[in-house]
């Protein structure tokens, strides 16, 4: 899983999205930082997103939402745990 988060990020270093510097206290790591047009583009992402769930839950009620996201996160969070 490194392997693949670190081509991830190599391709948005190379977008110029986040800068990638060595860390001064120990050469075989890295800092990684968002840019401004890494911010930019990542706010434009998450309005899209919630775009996106609005429509797709447009349909439940707002307690309804609250619920549905609250139960998936906590899947999510317990079947990530499994993959790290």
């Amino acid at each position: 899983m490194k392997f693949v988060s670190g081509m991830s990020v190599v391709r948005l270093a190379e977008r110029r999205l986040l800068e990638r510097a060595p860390d001064p206290e120990d050469r075989r790591r890295n800092i990684v930082t968002i840019t401004a047009a890494g911010r930019t583009r990542l706010t434009h992402l998450d309005r899209l997103i919630a775009a996106a769930q609005d429509e797709f839950l447009a349909p439940l009620p707002a307690a309804d939402r609250r619920n549905l996201i609250d139960l998936l996160t906590r899947l999510a969070d317990h079947h990530g745990d499994k993959h790290n």
